[in-house]
């Protein structure tokens, strides 16, 4: 069974509410192809302001990462 993530967008009066689970599951490949599980995190970061001051934000799933770098330091980057 293949990790799952939450995400989720609603459009209210006020603007958009942005809302995601916090598990994040580390996986490996292993030489057949398959998929295993390595580490659970259960405090990841998926929800993220992308300009301090301005209302735009950014809700992340599916990967957790990108090479050794995870996504919340890849959105840091390009919101500095």
């Amino acid at each position: 069974m293949l990790p799952m993530s939450i995400a989720i967008s609603l459009k209210v009066h006020d603007g958009v509410v942005l809302a995601a689970d916090s598990a994040s599951t580390l996986m490996l490949g292993g030489p057949n192809g398959s998929l295993g599980v390595v580490t659970v995190y259960s405090n990841a970061n998926k929800i993220f302001n992308l300009r301090k001051g301005l209302p735009i934000g950014c809700v992340t799933f599916g990967a957790g990462s990108i090479g050794n770098s995870s996504m919340a330091t890849l959105i840091e980057g390009l919101s500095s």
